[in-house]
Formats: structure tokens, C-alpha cells, sequence
């Protein structure tokens, strides 16, 4: 038996084996078959591509494989998104740095795939410096074509005409024949740009406002640098150790923490549950004229006095327990989703179910048959309640001692922030996790206070529900961080390879509307972050959870590609984005980059055709 026969059947029993486990795709281990035989020299280039009607279409196959994994791996995003960073803010610098990182990109790659690769870091970084995109754009794909005439393999018309001359019988061009001639047409380009082309593109004015403009900046149309901030943790800080969710930054100070920066090392979108330490760097979004405002004041001072049924019942106002009946058509959602307090016009303090009683985080569990729920309101209310379907009232006449320890006097000291502002200017129940159950003010007792028209005076004294001594001092906690930075340069400072931000129109057929993203749950029902949201000409970018969707709003959320694209696909919401790009698949860059190296030194030393090296390589 020869070597070559040898060599043959190998080949032949791996296939069959590859063939029979499935371990590879038939087609690919096809290819490898081919691939085998022409490099270990058992049949000729020429034999090998036999099978198609001609060497150069099986080459431009293959060159747009190639292509395909450098943009899949994130490699040549990578590289035109750093390159192009280096122009700054200067049209004539953006120009030739885009046109010579477009020209040499397509020198190697398929001059489309390089404009599709580019276009959305061109469109950043027109955003970035409020030039109009056409003004890049234009030049991008002149350059592409440009650098599509370099090289053997950047463009199919360079690599037909080499093998019309191999098979007329002439010798083909190699892989750097076209670069004299193309590299002066690209530098001849670059200069009629620079010189004399940017004058004669448009300079269309982008229209302000209007998320809903293909061309919009949305830094400008939803104010983002406005509320963009970045805040340290400082090295003593009583926040070391505490999850985020603890540090309640979104309940107490109405912000969203877009990602942690943490000795060199960016997590972007943070768990909840991710552990702060000292001397992390948070990027925030959102309003911290709060936060600004509590610096070295007293909020709310916490009275010793405990608060007993006396203090929440007059002849007008009364306590209740109302059982939720088997058929209530209540059963299966949580407090929070049936908008309670608005639509029944009362105040839960408890819920009682299999004879325990749960006084806190019961908003969002959903409701079962006989759980009962002790309300505060007038009693002409608490009697119309009895009157419907879905409860049975229930005479209260008590409080658990449970609940009383859940119940809490505090005074609005002077100075407060809170002195001259009504419990919903407050925000109380968002900032504090404190609800208003009643008021006394020179020595006159109010239950079921007015939220808007009543203004709050030092000297009040407030009933209020909740976790007072934990709540306040987290606010407490709080008021250690340290603000680095009041506003961001750009919005690409929280946008990467693998997080982006999504406008979302809310659907006309969605039945969202009337509920707030903090009765749906949205944050850990889709694990992304709304960072504003855009209602008639004006955008909304702080305390967010208690806004109420209407159809027609815009959100901007932030988050990662792969979950930003199952939000997208939800009925009750419509994508204004072309399209959410999957994530890069980064641990294979190295890889995509040898590979591509390899075909390149293969043609370029002649070791193997380029049709050969080019199949190898896909």
C-alpha cells in the first residue's frame, strides 16, 4: 500500500466516523474532506474545485465566511471602533481616520460587510459630535469601495479576472498585485474628501425632541447627559458589603445604577444582588437634586411615642378587615398590579393569610381566596366595600402587636427638605418607604391627608407605616456617597459590544396602559433598566417605577443585547431599532484572527491557491 492510498482511506474512515457520530455537520466535514485531499497533495487545486463552475465562485463563498467571523467575534468592531475614537470632534480628522480604517478593513474583508460593520460606530460617533450622519456615511462607502480595488480577495470582480487569466492560460494575480494602483486611487479618495467633497454634502438641521426621527440625537431628545452622573463609594462608606438592592439607591434616591467600575474591571447592568466595596465607581442616571438636597440635613426625626388604634380612627375614618372571596376576580394579582389604593380608595396596613400576618413587602404578592387584608379609610368607603362581590368586611377592633411594631410617630423637623413640600412633592413612599397614615399639626388629628394640597410644616408629627429606623438610615448611608462626576460626556460611555440601549414604543394593543413599571415588575420581569421615558414632547428621566404607561410613551432601557432582544420581541411593546444585534462572541476573536491571519500568509507566500486557502480557512 502507497502513502497516498494510505492517506486516502484515513481520510476516508475519519469521515465515515464524523459522518456516523454527528460530532460536525455534514457540509462542514464535506469542505474538510476537500480541504484534506488538495493540502496533503492528493489531488490538484484545479480537481478539487471541479465540482463548481468555477475556482473563483467557491473563493468569494468562502471570503465572505471569513468576513462573517471577524464581524460575529466583535473582532473588526473592535478595531474600526478604536481607530475611529483617535479623530476626536474634528470633521477633517473623522474623515480621513473613518475613510482609511474603511479602505483597509475592505482591503481583507467584503467592502459590504465593512459598511454594515462600521455604519452603527459611524452613526455613534456622528451623535457624539452633532455632525449629520450623511456627512460620514457618504464618505464610508466611497472609502469601502476604494479598498474593495488593494487586494486579490477583497472584492469578487479582483479574484474572477485572476482566475480568467490562470485559465486562459496567463498567470493570476496575487494577493498584493492590486495595491499599487488601488492604494493611490484610496489616498486620492481620502484627499478629494477632505479637500473638496465634505463641502458639497448636506448639512440637513436634525430636529430636537422627537425620539421617534431615524436621524435624532438621543442624548439631545431625552436630556440623558442632564441626568448622568457618576458617584463613588467612599472607603469608610457603611455601604461596604451591601448588596445594591440594599443600598435601596433606586427606592430612597430615585436612581438607576447603570454599571459599577471596580479596579480597572466594568460590570455593566449589576445584579441586584451584586455586593458594593469601596472605592467602586457607580455611573447613575437619574435626578439627584434629592440626594444633593439631604447632604448634611436632618430628614425626619423618629419619635419615641408608639402609635395605637386611637391614632388611626375618628367618627369619619375607621379600621376593616375585608376577606377576598373565592370568586374575586382579584385572585392572582399582587396589590401593586391592581393599583389598591387608587382604585378602592383605602390603605392596606396588613395582610393576614393562614393565620399569619404579613405587614411588609406584601404589595406584590398575588392575592388568594380568604386572605384578609386590614384597611384604613372613612368608613363610608370601608361600608361600600363590604357591599361588592369580591369582600367580605370583617369588623377590626385591634392591632397585632406585629403590626404596631411596623407602625411609627416622626416629626418634620426644621431645615428638613421635606418643610414647604406636600406628601406627594415628598415622595415619601418612594424615597423613605414610608406611608402617611395620618397627621397632627397643632395638636388637631388628620386622617386620610390631602397628598397634593397639603403642605408639609416643621413641627408636624406623621403616622407613618414601614420600616422607619431601617429605612432612615439607609438614607443615612446614602448620604456618604461622593459625586465624581455631575454629568457624562456622551451616552457611549455606558454603550458596548455586549450592552446597548433600545427605544420601545408601547404597543396601541398592549394592555400595559394605566400600569406603572413598578406593578408590572419590569425591571426583573426582563432584567434591563428604563432610564427614561418620553411622553408628549417631554421626557421623564427620574422616579420611573410610579409613572403609569400610557400608549404612544417611548422608553429608553439599557441592557444587554440578548435581553434587550426578548423585550423587544413582548407584544406589548414595538422595537424602534432596526434590529438588536447579538452579543459578539468574544472568546473566539483569537481564534477568527489566526485563521484570517493564516489565509493571508498562505496566498501570500504561495503555499496554497487562494480558492484552497480560502475554503480552509471558512
Amino acid at each position: 500500500m502507497t502513502l497516498e492510498i494510505g492517506l486516502t482511506l484515513g481520510i476516508l474512515v475519519v469521515a465515515i466516523l464524523l459522518f456516523i457520530t454527528e460530532k460536525v455537520r455534514m457540509d462542514v466535514v464535506a469542505l474538510l474532506v476537500l480541504v484534506s485531499l488538495t493540502i496533503l497533495g492528493l489531488v490538484t487545486a484545479e480537481q478539487a474545485m471541479s465540482g463548481f463552475s468555477n475556482a473563483a465562485v467557491i473563493t468569494v463563498w468562502a471570503v465572505f465566511i471569513l468576513s462573517g467571523a471577524l464581524s460575529r467575534t466583535g473582532v473588526a468592531n473592535q478595531v474600526g471602533a478604536q481607530i475611529i475614537r483617535i479623530a476626536g470632534s474634528s470633521e477633517v480628522r473623522l474623515l480621513i481616520i473613518i475613510m482609511l480604517t474603511a479602505a483597509v478593513m475592505s482591503a481583507f474583508m467584503n467592502n459590504v460587510g465593512v459598511v454594515a460593520l462600521l455604519l452603527p460606530v459611524v452613526v455613534s460617533i456622528a451623535r457624539r459630535t452633532g455632525l449629520s450622519p450623511s456627512r460620514l456615511l457618504l464618505p464610508l462607502l466611497i472609502s469601502s469601495m476604494l479598498g474593495g480595488m488593494t487586494t486579490l480577495i477583497s472584492t469578487p470582480p479582483n479574484i474572477l479576472a485572476s482566475e480568467a487569466l490562470a485559465k486562459a492560460g496567463y498567470v493570476g494575480f496575487g494577493l498584493f498585485d492590486f495595491t499599487p494602483v488601488g492604494g493611490i486611487l484610496v489616498l486620492s479618495g481620502i484627499l478629494f474628501m477632505v479637500l473638496i467633497g465634505r463641502h458639497l454634502l448636506p448639512k440637513p438641521a436634525a430636529k430636537d425632541g422627537d425620539p421617534r426621527k431615524s436621524h435624532v440625537n438621543i442624548e439631545q431628545a431625552y436630556l440623558m447627559t442632564e441626568r448622568l452622573a457618576k458617584v463613588r463609594i467612599p472607603a469608610n462608606s457603611p455601604l461596604i458589603g451591601k448588596t445594591i438592592s440594599e443600598t435601596r439607591f433606586s427606592s430612597a434616591l430615585g436612581i438607576t445604577v447603570l454599571d459599577v467600575r471596580r479596579e480597572g474591571n466594568r460590570q455593566f447592568v449589576p445584579r441586584a444582588n451584586t455586593r458594593l466595596q469601596g472605592g467602586d465607581l457607580l455611573t447613575v442616571a437619574g435626578r439627584l437634586d434629592f440626594f444633593e438636597e439631604i447632604l448634611g440635613r436632618e430628614y425626619l426625626s423618629v419619635e419615641t411615642e408608639g402609635v395605637t388604634i386611637s391614632n388611626l380612627s375618628t367618627p369619619e375614618i375607621g379600621l376593616a378587615e375585608l376577606r377576598i372571596e373565592p370568586n374575586s376576580n382579584l385572585i392572582g394579582a399582587s396589590l401593586r398590579q391592581l393599583n389598591f389604593r387608587n382604585r378602592f380608595g383605602v390603605i392596606v396596613l396588613a395582610v393576614k393569610r393562614d393565620g399569619k400576618e404579613l405587614v411588609s413587602d406584601f404589595d406584590r404578592i398575588s392575592l388568594l381566596p380568604n386572605d384578609r387584608l386590614l384597611v384604613q379609610g372613612r368608613r363610608d368607603q370601608l361600608n361600600s366595600l363590604g357591599e361588592k362581590s369580591e369582600f367580605t368586611i370583617i369588623e377590626q377592633n385591634g392591632l397585632s402587636e406585629n403590626l404596631k411594631a411596623r407602625l411609627q410617630a416622626v416629626s418634620v423637623p426644621e431645615g428638613s427638605p421635606l418643610v414647604g413640600r406636600s406628601l406627594v412633592e415628598s415622595h415619601l413612599s418612594e424615597y423613605a418607604g414610608l406611608a402617611v397614615l395620618g397627621l397632627v399639626r397643632d395638636g388637631e388629628l388628620h386622617l386620610v391627608v390631602d397628598p397634593v394640597q397639603t403642605k408639609l410644616q416643621s413641627g408636624d408629627l406623621l403616622y407613618v407605616k414601614g420600616n422607619v429606623k431601617e429605612n432612615l438610615e439607609a438614607l443615612h448611608d446614602l448620604q456618604t456617597l461622593l459625586i465624581e462626576a455631575r454629568e457624562l460626556p456622551s451616552l457611549l460611555e455606558i454603550d458596548t459590544d455586549d450592552t446597548t440601549m433600545l427605544e420601545l414604543l408601547l404597543s396601541p394593543h398592549s394592555n400595559l396602559h394605566g400600569k406603572s413599571l413598578g406593578q408590572i415588575e419590569f425591571r426583573s420581569r426582563f432584567d434591563v433598566n428604563v432610564i427614561a421615558i418620553f411622553r408628549e414632547g417631554r421626557a421623564y428621566r427620574s422616579n420611573l417605577t410610579g409613572i403609569q404607561l400610557r400608549y404612544g410613551d417611548a422608553l429608553l432601557v439599557h441592557g444587554r443585547r440578548d435581553k434587550l432582544r426578548l423585550v423587544a420581541k413582548d407584544p406589548d411593546f414595538l422595537s424602534l431599532a432596526e434590529d438588536i444585534q447579538p452579543s459578539p462572541r468574544l472568546s473566539k476573536a483569537p481564534l477568527a484572527v489566526l485563521i484570517m491571519l493564516a489565509v493571508v500568509l498562505a496566498v501570500l507566500f504561495n503555499v496554497l491557491p487562494i480558492s484552497v486557502a480560502a475554503v480552509a480557512g471558512a
